[in-house]
């Protein structure tokens, strides 16, 4: 995956923003409100100190299971949970599902539901739409701006990635801390904020 965004990079001349890393397969992230392990995870290309939930951008998942099995639903649903409650500035989640011979789907995650591509066949025989459509995807997850793989521009994040300001008509406010955030996946992920200092 990295390489083909490498061989883009070189032949277009642009700079990419994030790599894909299989690193945390196997071990669970701190600061999550599930123990999950991301099986691939989109992270800055200049990540430093220790990663975890607050981190990743978004996740690439590899299963046996077809993609309505229960069980892929379910470990989508939850990632995405994860980071939406650990990533007060995401507002929606990207995943990649893969899954047997050489298949794979897109979902969009946000706080009012969840929406999935067709499932596009990867490996055989198949139209060049597919080859492209998978293309698209990976490549844009790379080099597009924060926006598009889903972060909210009003808000601005430290080394630690916590939220440390919020812009509101115009005026940046400096986070004193969080009063309250809810946990739940659905609905307005309500956050209420002591702030001070706009600028």
């Amino acid at each position: 995956m990295n390489n083909i965004c490498d061989e883009v990079a070189e032949v277009k001349g642009v700079t990419k923003h994030r790599v894909w890393s299989a690193a945390y397969h196997n071990m669970p992230l701190c600061k999550s409100a599930l123990n999950h392990k991301p099986d691939i995870a989109l992270l800055d290309i200049a990540q430093q100190g220790m990663v975890t939930w607050h981190s990743i951008h978004a996740v690439a998942e590899v299963t046996s299971k077809s993609y309505d099995s229960k069980t892929t639903q379910a470990t989508v649903r939850d990632k995405s949970y994860v980071i939406l409650v650990t990533q007060a500035n995401h507002v929606f989640v990207l995943v990649l599902s893969f899954w047997g011979q050489c298949k794979f789907w897109f979902t969009v995650t946000d706080h009012k539901g969840q929406l999935h591509s067709h499932v596009i066949n990867l490996g055989g025989h198949r139209p060049p739409a597919n080859s492209l459509a998978f293309l698209r995807a990976l490549v844009a997850l790379c080099f597009v701006e924060k926006q598009h793989v889903g972060y909210d521009l009003t808000m601005e994040t430290n080394a630690s990635n916590a939220i440390q300001s919020i812009k509101c008509a115009d005026l940046w406010f400096k986070v004193v801390e969080v009063i309250y955030e809810t946990q739940s996946l659905v609905g307005h992920a309500t956050r209420v904020w002591h702030i001070k200092n706009g600028y």
